[in-house]
């Protein structure tokens, strides 16, 4: 089978990019010029129609749509995600591919308490947003889809090592830590993008993916701690407090990591019911919140080492 991955180069795509190339001719979007033996690199903006017209895909049987500007404070986010995912059905109709399947977020619904795939749109954020209208672009647009929406995801990359970074030093707790907060495994993200294109019960259906367990905003706190070996801190923050101080320091620089709309999800009410792609699909997550962090700090701690990405999830494979 032929498969394109836009975003194949991020942490997700390089580990699905990774499972698929052993039995698939895989073909991956990027900005940069990459030289492979067994993946096919194809230099283009994805958000650019002149760059894509230069591209053929006759002959690509399943597009996965990856690639996503998360960078709330990037002017152009909104408008490259929707612009990227708009140039992608085009391509793929042009070149007759057979399956989209699109990586959202579970941000699309907002705040939950147990949200089903079939709940209203409900999105708080500029980037919500924008992958609430992808969403509707690709359930229109005629072509076979599945669309996987995960929650935060927990991955060894440079969100998660501020996080951990920022419970180790003892920053406050935003608000009082009980809201629910429902995360994801970067495993288990791969698994169920990998699953789906084998599946035919996974055509035009949206699945959620997130970890076994719903803990609190205040227990991940506690589990990063207990896995740093460090005191959890006792203090906390008012989310109008932070809010504040977020004011008057994006004066003068902007945070990727604290800002805004970061505060509002990690102090939202976040729970997804994964029961559908259990019963359909006979998925199940298989990691708790708990190894997730556990995981991700061990390679973390990898990297530091000096171990790329793709080391550590090569390493991470032969574990398995």
């Amino acid at each position: 089978m032929n498969i394109l991955v836009t975003g194949g180069t991020g942490s997700v795509g390089s580990r699905l990019v990774m499972q698929l190339s052993k039995d698939n001719r895989v073909f991956v979007f990027t900005r940069n010029k990459i030289n492979s033996d067994k993946i096919h690199y194809i230099q283009t903006d994805l958000s650019n129609k002149d760059s894509l017209q230069k591209v053929d895909l006759n002959g690509i049987d399943v597009v996965y749509h990856l690639a996503a500007n998360l960078d709330e404070q990037d002017p152009k986010m909104y408008e490259e995600n929707v612009e990227s995912t708009k140039n992608i059905i085009e391509l793929s109709k042009k070149s007759n591919v057979k399956h989209i399947i699109f990586l959202s977020s579970s941000g699309v619904l907002g705040e939950t308490e147990e949200a089903m795939e079939d709940d209203a749109y409900n999105p708080k954020t500029l980037y919500e947003k924008s992958k609430t209208e992808c969403e509707i672009l690709i359930k229109e647009s005629g072509i076979p889809y599945t669309i996987i929406r995960a929650s935060i995801i927990i991955a060894p990359n440079k969100i998660w090592i501020s996080i951990i970074g920022a419970a180790k030093k003892g920053f406050p707790i935003i608000g009082s830590g009980e809201n629910k907060f429902h995360l994801s495994y970067i495993d288990d993200v791969v698994s169920i993008l990998f699953l789906v294109n084998k599946d035919e019960k996974a055509t035009n259906q949206i699945f959620h993916v997130a970890t076994k367990d719903v803990p609190t905003y205040k227990d991940v706190y506690r589990m990063i701690c207990d896995e740093l070996k460090c005191e959890m801190t006792k203090k906390h923050i008012s989310v109008f407090t932070i809010k504040f101080i977020l004011f008057f320091k994006n004066l003068f620089t902007k945070d990727p990591v604290i800002n805004n709309a970061s505060v509002d999800r990690l102090v939202r009410n976040r729970c997804l019911s994964t029961e559908k792609s259990k019963a359909l699909l006979g998925f199940e997550p298989k990691f708790t919140t708990q190894q997730a962090l556990r995981e991700t700090i061990k390679s973390l701690k990898l990297i530091r080492l000096g171990y790329s990405n793709k080391e550590v999830a090569e390493v991470n494979q032969l574990k398995k």
